[in-house]
């Protein structure tokens, strides 16, 4: 004869609340990165296009690809303009774009 007895899990009590490690976690565990700092990762790369740009002639560049390819150069002032302007004239304001590429 043995001295074990059978247990059911209903006879454990279980706390869900309770975490499954006992192991102490950082003090800033669970923060994460704060608000508006950038990854590096992403910082990292927008530096290197901007290497390159500078590299490839800056603005000689952009201006030599606003001539070349202006469909691939508005799209780029598409992503790099603000998605909204704001205006404190009730009338509005006109946005003129210049890009010396004559109209067919």
């Amino acid at each position: 004869m043995s001295n074990s007895k059978l247990v059911t899990f209903t006879d454990v009590a279980i706390d869900a609340a309770k975490p499954v490690s006992t192991r102490p976690k950082p003090p800033n565990a669970g923060k994460g990165r704060p608000k508006g700092v950038p990854n590096k990762a992403n910082a990292a790369l927008k530096d290197m296009i901007l290497g390159a740009l500078d590299g490839a002639g800056g603005q000689a560049y952009l201006q030599r690809q606003a001539e070349e390819n202006p469909t691939a150069f508005l799209s780029l002032i598409g992503k790099v303009l603000p998605t909204e302007l704001k205006n404190a004239d009730p009338g509005g304001f006109v946005l003129h774009v210049t890009t010396g590429v004559p109209r067919e």
